[in-house]
C-alpha cells in the first residue's frame, strides 16, 4: 500500500541505517535548541488563537501541530486553517491508522502471498483496487512537500528545514529516496500524536482546575505575570511526578527504602537518578 519505505515499516538492512542517521542528524541532542525560537514562535501563536476562540481549540491544535512540523521538516508555511498540505497528512495518516494498519495491519495476502496475483475482477480480491489507490495517496503525500523543498532550494526561495539542510550538505552522500521517506515518516508520525497529547492535556486541565491552579502558582511564582515561561526556566519549573526507588539508597547520608516515592520539586529525585 505504499507503506513499505516508511521507517516503521522498513525492516533492518542498509535502508533503515541510512533513515536512522537522517533522523539523528535532525533530531540528536545537539540540534534540538535550534529548534528553540520556531517552538516559540508557533507556541505563541496557538496560545493566542486558543485564548481568541476556545471552543476551536480542536482545529487550533491541529493547525498547530501541523503547521509546527511543516517548517521544521519542510520548511513550509501552512497560512490557511484548511491548507492542501495540512488536509492531505490528515487523510493520508487516518487512511494509515484505520484502514491499512487496521486490524494490526495484517491482511489475508500477507498470509497466503500467492493472493496477490489475484486478477482485480476476481471475487475477493477488491484489497487490490483499495491497494492501489491507497498507495497512489500515499506516494502523493510523500513526493508534494518534498517536491516543494526541492523547488525552492533550486528557485533561493526556501526557508531553513531538515531537507534543505541535508539537500544542501554536498559533502553527505545521500539519497533523495532515502531522504523523503525519512522527513515523510517524522512528519506523518508527529501530526496524529501532537494533537492528541495536546487536546488530552486541555481536556485534564479543564477537568482538573485544582491541578490548573497549582500549576499556575508555580509558574507564576518564578515567570511573573508578565511574560510566559520560556526554555530557561524549565530548571526552576519542575512540575514533576514522584518516582519510586526500585532499590534501596543513600543521599546525603539519608537511607531512602527500595519502593520510596520521591520528588522534593524535582531536585531530589533528579540528583538520586543522576548517582553513577
Amino acid at each position: 500500500c505504499g507503506c513499505k519505505n516508511m521507517v516503521a515499516f522498513t525492516g533492518y538492512g542498509e535502508q533503515s541505517k541510512s533513515q536512522r542517521k537522517l533522523m539523528h542528524k535532525a533530531f540528536g541532542p545537539p540540534v534540538i535548541a535550534s529548534y528553540y525560537p520556531l517552538l516559540r514562535s508557533e507556541t505563541h501563536g496557538f496560545l493566542r488563537r486558543i485564548v481568541a476562540s476556545p471552543l476551536n481549540y480542536v482545529s487550533h491544535t491541529r493547525r498547530y501541530a501541523g503547521a509546527l512540523t511543516l517548517k521544521v521538516v519542510y520548511g513550509y508555511e501552512p497560512l490557511e486553517y484548511e491548507d492542501k498540505f495540512l488536509s492531505l497528512a490528515e487523510e493520508c495518516v487516518d487512511l494509515l491508522a484505520n484502514k491499512i494498519a487496521s486490524g494490526g495491519g495484517i491482511w489475508p495476502v500477507d498470509i497466503f502471498p500467492a493472493l496477490q496475483h489475484l486478477p482485480t475482477w476476481f471475487p475477493g480480491a477488491g484489497f487490490k483496487i483499495k491497494a492501489a489507490k491507497w498507495k497512489a495517496r500515499m506516494e502523493e503525500f510523500v513526493d508534494l512537500p518534498f517536491e516543494f523543498v526541492k523547488d525552492s532550494v533550486k528557485s533561493g526561495s526556501f526557508k531553513p528545514s531538515f531537507c534543505s539542510t541535508l539537500l544542501e550538505d554536498g559533502a553527505m552522500k545521500l539519497s533523495e529516496f532515502d531522504l523523503k521517506w525519512t522527513a515523510n515518516s517524522m512528519y506523518s508520525a508527529s501530526m496524529d500524536t501532537t494533537i492528541t497529547t495536546i487536546s488530552h492535556f486541555l481536556l485534564a486541565m479543564m477537568g482538573h482546575p485544582e491541578v490548573l491552579a497549582k500549576a499556575q502558582k508555580e509558574i507564576d511564582s518564578v515567570v511573573g505575570s508578565q511574560r510566559l515561561p520560556d526554555f530557561t526556566d524549565r530548571p526552576n519549573l519542575p512540575y514533576d511526578l514522584p518516582h519510586r526507588l526500585m532499590e534501596d539508597d543513600i543521599y546525603n547520608g539519608m537511607f531512602i527504602p527500595k519502593g520510596s516515592l520521591v520528588s522534593e520539586k524535582g531536585m531530589y529525585w533528579r540528583s538520586i537518578l543522576t548517582q553513577p
